[in-house]
């Protein structure tokens, strides 16, 4: 029996699906003696394949699955269960489980969790309960952690509930208890048109925005009304968004008609992108019309999706709208907007119109990339047609970028682009074509690239190592047997660079091996420099090991970035590793900047620390970060021990004055303050000029002043105290 019921239900599935499971049932419910598990009973195999015709076997179906028992149920749906993800098999669970339930509606809500079922199987139980014991299904409701499986249950209580207001208020009030943590703004992650052309989203998918859609798409105007009744602000977003992106789909006058009730305000804006998309596929010159009077977000949100309709549909009409904006950022990101359109619908008469526009250099790339979006191989020709090289350059990039994207396409335009006697194009080749072609298809693009690297830029091998080794460091390190000897070097560098980001002291130990080689030392500097925000310490050590060969990077200049990078981690690590060093010049400049730094995350630690250090040039310059640090962050006058363990006035003086230089600009109250009290009549006059610099010139650009420079030099007199 059972085998010819679960055949009978998935042969009528396609005719009587939907509205079986929608629809309350009018079968008898019986009790199960016992609440049988999961597992299928010991009987044969149920044969699923090849059901009846729907119209054959609709007239026993009823009967039959009402004369099912509990057990039998539960055989067939281990059965369905099992069978490979389908619609049939979805559908198959739904009806079994909705009969299930009918039965025993915590019994089928035990068989659905122990079988993993979700849409609308698991819907169909909740269905079923919901109409038995509303308050316990609303109970439960809220532990159905998974998003997709929470929306279809919402549905489908909601509809047997009533499908009425009153319905929805009680399920999204479960739903949004879920939400507690996540801005109710973000509920509901729209598709947002951007000036730039692209649809941008939200990230993350909620069960209430989820639900909201679905519900929705059952019955747009329904939908609407029933969303307007909604009084929680926090909730009604959500629902009347998603009411008015169905209903743009199905009646767009009646959709443009409740466009101008909503509140497209503040954080409910990208709930409604997807609706305003769809206003602008059915109309874009009405919508433009109809957002005139909106809040300047929610206008340029559908200024964006009407431009790039009609851009497609009628250039000349988005054109003309675009030129009554007045003049600025947002107009050029309109006109982008609309040269990517124009240019996928007529190529030619886009690139006329914008190689006429004066002044909007973007515009001829915008109209390539949208050409190279259809076909990137005339995308291609139309950039390399370009006279301009500039215009050029950056046209033929964004063609290539496009193409890059399918491994024929882009093998067809790294073999134009090398064949180019353009020696930019050639490096402009590596860095975009051939780079995003290995990140893709690493194996292919690096083929090509062995097979005509000679006749590339070696700059080119670096680029390409660097983007393949941040994705696959120990692929790109094999490649290195294959290199020609004019790109090892770059190989490597690029190499160690992206494997760096991935194991930074694997890499090191990796780049060790090259250690012989005449470019170790440029190699191993530029890794240091990169490595200094990450690791500081592993940027530290590999300085260690260099000892007189940094490439040609001066060695007080890499210490000093590698400590300044370093001290955003562990400043007191960093300041004690430049402390160590034996040179003078490579102290002094690093010690003040990595002073500077730690003194603005923690200015006691950092005042202990340089009040420790031995008497000398090095402490001066330490103490004077902090003081300039201490200044900063102080509302009252400066510290007075940073300011007395100078080791000679002059060296104070000059402290303070640069102290004096940097608030000239900012508090000149301030700055005039720490001059009266602090400094003697020769450097207060140099003050003066200073402060009064500042009253009428920018920060920069100040004649014969340059800001934190000591510029007093000679001996000075006895300094005030406070």
């Amino acid at each position: 029996m059972t085998r010819t019921l679960l055949a009978l239900v998935l042969g009528v599935l396609i005719g009587v699906g939907a509205t079986f499971l929608l629809a309350p049932s009018s079968l008898p419910p019986r009790q199960p003696d016992s609440r049988p598990s999961i597992e299928p009973a010991a009987t044969r195999p149920i044969d699923i394949a090849a059901p009846p015709a729907a119209q054959e076997a609709s007239r026993d179906f009823y009967r039959q699955l009402a004369d099912a028992d509990a057990e039998a149920l539960a055989s067939m749906i281990a059965q369905a269960a099992a069978r490979a993800p389908s619609t049939d098999r979805e559908l198959a669970l739904a009806v079994l489980f909705k009969r299930y339930a009918e039965l025993d509606a915590l019994g089928a809500v035990r068989l659905a969790r122990q079988a993993r079922v979700g849409g609308a199987a698991l819907g169909a139980v909740y269905g079923a309960w919901a109409r038995a014991a509303p308050d316990q299904v609303l109970a439960a409701l809220s532990t159905v952690t998974n998003a997709e499986d929470a929306a279809d249950v919402a549905v489908a209580v909601i509809m047997a509930l009533g499908a009425d207001g009153s319905a929805v208020r009680r399920v999204t009030a479960v739903l949004a208890a879920r939400e507690e943590s996540t801005s109710f703004a973000g509920l509901s992650p729209q598709p947002v048109p951007t000036p730039a052309g692209r649809l941008g989203a939200i990230a993350g998918r909620s069960a209430l925005a989820l639900a909201a859609e679905r519900w929705a798409d059952l019955d747009p105007r329904r939908a609407l009304a029933v969303a307007r009744d909604i009084d929680d602000q926090r909730i009604r977003p959500t629902f009347e968004a998603a009411a008015l992106r169905s209903l743009a789909n199905v009646a767009p006058n009646e959709a443009f008609a409740g466009l101008a009730d909503i509140d497209t305000s503040g954080p409910n804006l990208p709930l409604f992108g997807t609706a305003l998309v769809e206003l602008a596929r059915a109309d874009p010159e009405r919508l433009l019309a109809a957002v005139r009077d909106f809040p300047p977000d929610a206008r340029r949100l559908a200024e964006s999706a009407a431009l790039q309709q009609l851009a497609q549909s009628d250039p000349a009409a988005a054109l003309r709208h675009i030129e009554r904006l007045p003049l600025g950022m947002e107009r050029q990101g309109f006109m982008r907007l609309v040269a990517r359109s124009y240019g996928k619908r007529d190529a030619t008469a886009a690139l006329a119109w914008a190689r006429e526009q004066r002044g909007e250099q973007m515009l001829v790339s915008a109209v390539i990339g949208g050409v190279a979006e259809d076909d990137p191989g005339r995308a291609l020709d139309l950039a390399l047609a370009l006279g301009s090289p500039m215009e050029r350059m950056t046209a033929v990039q964004m063609a290539a970028t496009m193409g890059a994207r399918q491994d024929a396409t882009a093998e067809a335009m790294a073999n134009r682009l090398l064949a180019a006697d353009d020696p930019a194009m050639k490096d402009m080749l590596g860095f975009t074509v051939v780079a995003m072609w290995a990140s893709r298809s690493p194996d292919r693009a690096m083929e090509w690239l062995l097979a005509n690297g000679q006749d590339m830029s070696p700059n080119a091998f670096q680029q390409i190592g660097q983007q393949l080794a941040m994705r696959d460091p120990q692929k790109a390190v094999t490649y290195l047997a294959r290199m020609p000897e004019p790109a090892r070097e770059p190989w490597v560098h690029g190499v160690v660079q992206g494997y760096a980001q991935n194991d930074p002291q694997a890499a090191i130990d990796w780049l060790g091996r090259f250690r012989g080689e005449p470019w170790y030392g440029r190699a191993a500097s530029t890794v240091a420099m990169n490595l200094a925000q990450r690791d500081g310490a592993a940027a530290a050590r590999l300085f260690d090991d260099l000892t007189a060969d940094a490439g040609g990077v001066p060695p007080e200049q890499l210490v000093n970035v590698i400590a300044t990078g370093w001290a955003n981690q562990d400043p007191a690590a960093a300041a004690d590793w430049v402390m160590r060093r034996t040179s003078e010049p490579q102290r002094d400049l690093a010690i003040r900047n990595v002073v500077g730094m730690w003194a603005a995350q923690d200015a006691d630690g950092a005042r202990q620390w340089t009040l420790r250090l031995p008497q000398g040039a090095v402490r001066d310059g330490a103490l004077a970060a902090a003081l300039t640090a201490s200044a900063m962050q102080r509302t009252g006058n400066l510290d007075p021990g940073l300011l007395n363990a100078f080791a000679s006035p002059q060296a104070q003086q000059q402290s303070v004055l640069q102290i004096v230089q940097q608030l000239a600009y900012d508090d000149p109250t301030k700055a005039r303050a720490i001059a009266d009290a602090h400094l003697d009549a020769t450097f207060r006059a140099r003050a003066d000029g200073m402060i009064e610099a500042a009253r009428n010139q920018p920060r920069f650009g100040v004649q014969g002043v340059e800001v934190g420079v000591g510029v007093v030099q000679g001996a000075a007199p006895a300094v005030r105290g406070r």
